[in-house]
C-alpha cells in the first residue's frame, strides 16, 4: 500500500465533520481501524456520525500518544481566501511533534498509473485518478472522484474537490482550493492561495492570491 509503512496502528482522526467521515471510510477501506476522533470542546458529532469524539487535541499530547493521525478538517473557501490554513496549521503543529505520526491516505479504489510522488499526509479519496509524471505536495487532498492527468504538479497544502479535472501539465501552487467539478485546461499554472471557483472552466493562468472567475 503507498504511502503507509509495514506496521499497522489504529488512527486518530483530527476534526469530526464531514471530511472527517468521509477519511473514516477510506481508511477502513484500506485496512485500518480507526478509534475515533479529536475535536474541539464543546463540538459534537453530527447524529449519524460513526465517529466517537474522543476528547479535544490535547488528548494526542497526553495520553492518546501512539496512534497514528489523519487530518479531517476540510476547507470552507470565499473570495480571497481559500479556508485552509486551519488545516496547515494543524499539519505543522503534528510535523513539530511527532512527523511519523500523521499517516497518508490512498483509498483502495483509487487509480495510480506509472511515477508518481505522494507527499507526506497527503489523501487520495476514493475514486481519484493520478496519472504518471505527477507530482503531489504534502497534506494535499484530492478529493473524491477528482481527475489530475499527467506531468501535473500541486503543492503542498492544497484542496483539489470532487470531480476536479486538471488537464496534463498543470501547476498549481500552496495552498490553493480547486472547486468541485472545476476544470483546469492543459499547462494552465495556478499561483499560490488561489481560489478556483466549483465549476469553472480555467483557460488562463491565474496569479497569487488570485480567483477564477474573476
Amino acid at each position: 500500500m503507498i504511502g503507509l509503512p509495514q506496521e499497522r496502528r489504529p488512527v486518530i482522526i483530527i476534526g469530526a465533520g464531514g471530511h472527517a467521515r468521509v477519511l473514516q471510510s477510506s481508511l477502513e477501506a484500506m485496512g485500518l481501524s480507526v478509534v475515533g476522533a479529536v475535536e474541539k470542546v464543546g463540538v459534537a458529532a453530527a447524529p449519524d456520525s460513526l465517529l466517537e469524539i474522543l476528547g479535544d487535541e490535547m488528548r494526542l499530547s497526553n495520553d492518546l500518544t501512539t496512534e497514528w493521525l489523519a487530518i479531517g478538517v476540510g476547507a470552507v473557501p470565499s473570495r480571497g481566501a481559500t479556508g485552509l490554513h486551519i488545516r496547515r496549521g494543524i499539519y505543522e503543529t503534528q510535523v513539530l511533534r511527532r512527523r511519523d505520526r500523521l499517516v497518508s491516505i490512498i483509498d483502495p479504489s483509487a487509480t495510480i498509473r506509472g511515477a508518481v510522488e505522494i507527499g507526506h499526509a497527503a489523501q487520495i479519496l476514493a475514486g481519484v485518478t493520478v496519472q504518471t509524471g505527477t507530482r503531489i505536495g504534502n497534506n494535499t487532498v484530492a478529493n473524491t472522484g477528482c481527475c489530475i492527468d499527467h506531468d501535473c504538479s500541486i503543492g503542498n497544502h492544497t484542496f483539489v474537490g470532487p470531480g476536479a479535472v486538471l488537464c496534463g501539465g498543470v501547476s498549481v501552487g500552496e495552498e490553493c482550493f480547486i472547486g468541485a467539478n472545476a476544470t483546469i485546461l492543459p499547462g494552465i499554472s495556478i499561483g499560490r492561495n488561489a481560489v478556483i471557483a466549483a465549476g469553472s472552466t480555467v483557460t488562463h493562468d491565474v496569479p497569487h492570491d488570485g480567483y477564477n472567475p474573476r
